[in-house]
């Protein structure tokens, strides 16, 4: 299908001035805008392959403010200009849809081939598909969409109830404000908020700069900066997420979680690249083993 907008392309035409355009004009322009900055989001993020620069990007987003300032009846609360909010006094807390419980490890290579050889004792099975994917040590957060718009997010705080810190997950441009999800009015979801090696490093070669104490690790300084009270000061740091689980809906229905990561995927939800799906036996031994280091060694 034939891509009109012109947007989303590496050169765009020049911007009318902003009092020529009526209403009408001025909310198609809108439209246009909204859908090329989100499409060059996902390039960016999700796929790195950006077709325009950092400049362009920062035209478009200017252009869409510039805009919604002049005509605010044409102003949507899922446009990409709404990701940085105002400063809050303090996170009050928020009650998840379902709990969101801790996840269960083992330190010893022993005690996960036995894992594995009881859910097939279990199961009845001679051998059985299992999702691997890696656990970032990040921060887990609970994301509520209604009616496809993001409406909360919060920290997994006791598992029952966190923080409200959904100011601060709107800057991150990784998290869509609209999705298209046909059938489903309310969904929950549970993701991983982490910083990358490099973000984690050019944020504290920055911090340095400017005479502020440097973060200890990676964890600590996705933590700290996603629980800020004003999200003017979350908005460009190198946070980003992965999507992990559906906790609650109100209609969906899959054979198998790999089944829903691919749905999430698809929805234009970010699951890590590196998941795999992969079958293990009773026989369990170095081929999988071997995989699951290069795996972690590749972090």
């Amino acid at each position: 299908m034939k891509n009109n907008n012109p947007y989303m392309k590496a050169s765009f035409p020049e911007f009318k001035n902003v009092k020529e355009l009526n209403e009408n004009d001025a909310g198609k322009e809108m439209n246009l805008l909204r859908k090329a900055i989100e499409h060059h989001n996902r390039l960016y993020y999700e796929k790195s392959k950006p077709v325009i620069s950092d400049g362009s990007y920062d035209k478009l987003f200017r252009r869409l403010r510039e805009l919604e300032e002049y005509f605010p009846g044409l102003k949507s609360e899922s446009s990409p200009t709404e990701k940085v909010g105002a400063p809050v006094e303090k996170l009050k807390k928020i009650r998840h849809a379902k709990p969101m419980l801790s996840l269960d490890s083992v330190l010893k290579e022993n005690e996960f081939d036995k894992r594995i050889e009881f859910i097939l004792k279990r199961t009845k099975e001679s051998e059985q598909d299992f999702v691997a994917e890696p656990k970032f040590d990040g921060l887990s957060v609970e994301l509520i969409y209604r009616d496809g718009i993001f409406r909360t997010g919060s920290t997994r705080g006791d598992g029952t109830e966190g923080e409200d810190i959904s100011l601060n997950l709107k800057t991150i441009r990784t998290i869509p404000l609209k999705i298209n999800a046909p059938g489903i009015s309310f969904l929950s979801l549970r993701g991983e908020i982490y910083m990358s090696r490099n973000g984690f490093r050019e944020l504290n070669r920055q911090r340095l700069q400017n005479n502020e104490e440097p973060f200890a690790n990676p964890r600590n300084a996705a933590s700290g900066i996603v629980r800020q009270l004003n999200p003017g000061r979350v908005a460009g740091k190198p946070l980003d997420i992965y999507f992990y689980e559906i906790l609650d809906s109100d209609n969906h229905k899959f054979k198998s979680h790999w089944e829903m990561l691919n749905w999430l995927k698809k929805t234009g939800f970010r699951t890590n690249p590196l998941k795999r799906l992969k079958t293990f036996t009773m026989r369990f031994r170095e081929k999988e083993k071997t995989w699951i280091m290069k795996l972690t060694a590749s972090l």
